[in-house]
């Protein structure tokens, strides 16, 4: 019997890989890139994030810390004044003083000051560690907690001022977990002693006055009512009593690890037994069977577009409002006998940039999700091949995939069904897809027609003769008719038959074809651009091969003219007269453009170096050339783009790669761009005489929030400034444009520029004003960066100089004559004599 049961077994396992073979699992990814070591990260093991106002992003590790300005790392540790190689939060004041807090031991804290790290003692910060005080939390997402000299505490990086002494008895041996401020300026506190509310001078325990003792770790306003995370579960308070009469039993007891509310009403719970959404009515209860990876969440993130972040045992989830979409899972945490690293990637430490970007960590460093705007599709994740042909999007929103000689994939939900020569398709090469007006679904590829139907292919005549044909494309008419184009000739189908169209030979192949808005029938040969003439139904030459170049893409915008890429570079407009042509020079990202798409006023091209978006509807207009590049920092990561351009009912565009075939929403890309933040621009270094000099030398004091000298003074002969500049940006930096102006020179802004240097040379005494901004699409500016300063006057100049010269000059002459006179009145007597 166990023989006959291990054959079984061994059966079962064969059939269920092939049923998984026929419908793989239907997976795509999105826009994730990693920084580890590689890329100059200090360690891969990373403790917690945090984006000063500059916009520099802060990276603790195990190496010290790590500061990041979008193209590289800058290093401090040990040799910099970094002592620690645990630092477990990162704060900044106000003044832009940088604040980190070592994990459990508080008898020091590292301060930044711009240039240089210092050991700050707690005794001298009033700052108590356990058994002598205030307790700090030591996560970074607690608030870090300093007491002035007058025993007042307040919050490192807030302008909240508490009336609140370390002497008040309820914060003896106490620590702060949370805070929340009333409108009428009275604050709870939750802390580990309970609930307490701080009014003008006095504070009192709430909990503890309602005969309740428990540690409060959380509270938020929802719905007219306080929420309370404790340690008995969740609360509600109403500002006299405590009530769980509405939470459910199992989030009684249940151990809350932090609560977020959306932008949609609802307030979200992280329990180690699922996932909860409270609507101000009922609770709603989200476990595996819901998509989640684990029902241990232990930390929810809501970002600026209401996607909720879920960080839990089974790795690092989204929640777009319908279904629960991994990021990145824990599996490779089996590899890891530290038990800390395994707390840092389950417990993950979530941040979302000035841009949009959401950052996290991970096993091999930090990554940052750009969003759902690119979805990509690779091999094996779901595609069969990554060497892919056509997709499309059918009426029941079935994805199809036609592959080079690898068949096709029709994919829907969660799974894919692949249809190969086993299958009744040969393995030929896939060129186009069409769902008819008449409800038949055709597929064009090298070696015929096929139609599918009831989950079959079948062979379609063509030709009288019935030869196999390279279908090349299928395009539908207005009419109802399907124009079928193959190598050298056009066929088109009246949902009767095909009307053959000859134009071409094997000298003169057809190179493409394109139906235009206005029902215009275009296509270009070795001859030239032809167009087909609605009365005599037939083709002429409009356009010659030295005119246009070689041709083998075509688009139209709604005025009618034709955009075409040309492969022998760049692309072409043409209006039916004249032809303009636009590459490099112009602004695209390379001459070597693959395909075009015109949607929403813009002509998206596919080129081996990335998207370039041209504003087309701009250019007709006033014929000025705006051209954006979309590329790996806006989360284009497969870069290189094949032939293949498809734009979906959805209006999504698709685009194939190197990699397989990416999917592109070009509204999620504009709505990015609607809530991105204008750049951050400053001053990141000044030269004296075209050499760094420390400015600490010629001024009292350094701004420590840019580190630029302040009331900065020069004398005459120090009048050669060179201002180096950086828009802090996650995205490609090379994008930005600058523009300069001295006040006191410039009358007027300089023309912008990709310099990021300013050299004034050979400046007058004078006071000036340097300005400084930058654009990342030449519309939408960032707030001009400021910097001023004063040449002195040559002492000789001066009044004060110029009176006390002539003051000298005066007594020299007096001098001088009364030197005369003595000497001439001494001649004059020997004389006499």
């Amino acid at each position: 019997m166990q023989p006959q049961t291990h054959y079984f077994k061994f059966l079962f396992t064969l059939l269920f890989l092939y049923a998984y073979s026929l419908n793989p699992s239907f997976a795509q990814s999105y826009s994730i890139q990693h920084y580890g070591v590689e890329e100059g990260l200090g360690s891969s093991n990373v403790y917690t994030l945090f984006q000063d106002s500059k916009g520099y992003l802060w990276i603790s590790t195990a190496a010290g810390l790590s500061r990041f300005d979008g193209k590289e790392f800058e290093e401090f540790s040990m040799k910099d004044g970094v002592v620690w190689n645990v630092i477990s939060s990162i704060h900044e004041g106000k003044d832009g003083v940088m604040w980190f807090k070592r994990q459990r031991r508080l008898k020091t804290l590292l301060q930044y000051d711009g240039r240089k790290f210092h050991q700050i003692p707690t005794d001298s910060l009033q700052v108590y560690s356990r058994g002598s005080g205030l307790l700090v939390y030591q996560d970074q997402y607690e608030p870090l907690w300093i007491e002035r000299a007058d025993s007042s505490i307040y919050k490192a990086a807030s302008d909240m001022n508490l009336p609140l002494s370390l002497k008040m008895k309820e914060l003896q041996y106490n620590y702060i977990y949370d805070h929340f401020i009333n409108e009428d300026g009275s604050v709870y506190l939750a802390t580990v002693l309970g609930l307490l509310l701080s009014k003008g001078d006095t504070l009192q325990n709430v909990t503890k006055a309602l005969g309740r003792r428990m540690q409060v770790f959380g509270i938020t306003h929802f719905k007219g009512n306080f929420w309370l995370l404790t340690d008995e579960g969740v609360m509600k308070f109403d500002g006299k009593k405590l009530d769980q009469s509405e939470v459910p039993e199992p989030l009684h007891k249940n151990i809350i690890h932090n609560f977020a509310q959306d932008n949609r009403g609802n307030l979200w719970l992280a329990t180690i037994k699922g996932l909860y959404r409270y609507d101000g009515n009922n609770f709603t209860h989200f476990s595996k069977a819901d998509g989640l990876l684990s029902t241990r969440i232990n930390r929810v993130f809501i970002d600026s577009r209401g996607y909720l972040w879920l960080s839990t045992n089974g790795g690092l989830q989204v929640f777009d409002h319908q279904r629960f979409i991994t990021i990145d899972t824990n599996e490779e945490l089996e590899m890891f006998s530290d038990v800390r690293q395994v707390w840092r990637i389950e417990y993950r430490q979530i941040l979302e940039d000035h841009e949009g970007n959401v950052w996290f960590n991970t096993t091999k460093g930090i990554a940052k999700f750009s969003g759902f705007t690119f979805a990509h599709y690779q091999e094996n994740n779901p595609l069969k091949s990554r060497y892919v042909r056509r997709v499309y999007k059918d009426k029941k929103d079935r994805l199809w995939i036609g592959y080079n000689k690898e068949g096709i994939s029709i994919c829907q939900a969660d799974s894919c069904q692949h249809f190969d020569r086993y299958s009744g398709i040969s393995a030929s090469t896939v060129n186009a897809f069409l769902e008819t007006p008449q409800g038949e679904f055709w597929v064009g590829h090298s070696s015929g027609l096929l139609k599918y139907e009831n989950g079959q292919f079948k062979h379609v005549s063509v030709d009288d003769n019935n030869r196999e044909l390279m279908v090349r494309k299928l395009v539908p008419d207005k009419k109802g008719n399907v124009w079928l184009l193959s190598q050298y000739n056009m066929y088109r189908f009246d949902g009767r038959k095909f009307k053959k169209y000859g134009l071409g030979n094997e000298n003169y192949p057809i190179q493409t074809f394109h139906l235009d808005e206005r029902q215009n029938v275009w296509f270009f040969s070795r001859e030239g651009l032809f167009k087909l003439n609605q009365e005599k139904d037939e083709f002429e030459l409009v356009g010659n091969q030295e005119q246009l170049g070689w041709i083998v893409s075509m688009a139209d915008d709604v005025e009618g003219n034709l955009w075409m890429v040309n492969s022998r570079g760049g692309i072409v407009r043409y209006d039916g007269k004249y032809a303009i042509a636009f590459d490099e020079m112009d602004g695209l990202a390379s001459n070597k453009v693959r395909s075009i798409l015109i949607h929403n006023g813009y002509a998206w091209l596919g080129t081996v170096k990335g998207i370039d978006r041209f504003d087309i509807q701009e250019f007709n207009s006033s014929k000025k050339i705006f051209i954006e590049h979309i590329g790996k920092a806006e989360g284009f990561t497969p870069i290189e783009c094949n032939y293949l351009a498809y734009k979906d009912k959805h209006d999504v565009l698709w685009f194939g790669t190197s990699q397989g075939v990416t999917a592109f929403n070009p509204q999620l890309y504009e709505q990015r761009n609607a809530q991105k933040a204008s750049p951050i621009v400053y001053i990141d270094n000044i030269k004296l005489g075209y050499e760094n000099v420390d400015w600490i030398v010629f001024a009292e004091q350094l701004n420590k929030l840019t580190g630029l000298p302040e009331n900065l003074q020069l004398d005459h002969n120090e009048n050669t400034l060179t201002f180096e500049c950086k828009a802090l940006t996650f995205a490609d930096a090379n994008k930005f444009k600058y523009q300069y102006q001295l006040e006191g020179i410039d009358t007027a802004w300089q023309e912008a520029t990709h310099q990021t240097t300013a050299t004034y040379a050979n400046l007058s005494p004078n006071h000036y004003t340097f300005k400084v901004k930058a654009t990342e699409d030449g519309k939408q500016w960032s707030t001009p960066c400021v910097f001023s300063f004063t040449i002195q006057q040559p002492i000789w100049t001066k009044t004060w100089f110029i009176s006390l010269f002539i003051v000298l000059l005066i007594i020299i002459y007096f001098i001088l004559k009364i030197i005369y006179i003595q000497l001439f009145s001494y001649k004059d007597v020997s004389y006499k004599t």
